[in-house]
């Protein structure tokens, strides 16, 4: 699993099994699936940049996936 701490203290997950990125928030509510793929995996490593986005080390097709919010 991994981890990343938010500037608001919310917090996102990256899980084992079922890839998915979840966001939690400060007490650990479960507030939404950000991401999700197909493949299984022992979790993917990411990364939040200057400008929010996520970014994702698909250690499968080995490329980084870059993921951002639209309005």
């Amino acid at each position: 699993v991994y981890i990343k701490l938010l500037p608001d203290d919310s917090f996102i997950t990256s899980e084992k099994g079922i890839t998915r990125i979840k966001h939690y928030s400060q007490k650990g509510k479960f507030l939404s699936i950000l991401i999700s793929f197909s493949q299984r995996s022992d979790g993917l490593p990411f990364e939040i940049d200057s400008k929010k986005r996520i970014l994702i080390f698909d250690t499968v097709n080995r490329q980084i996936r870059i993921f951002a919010k639209t309005e």
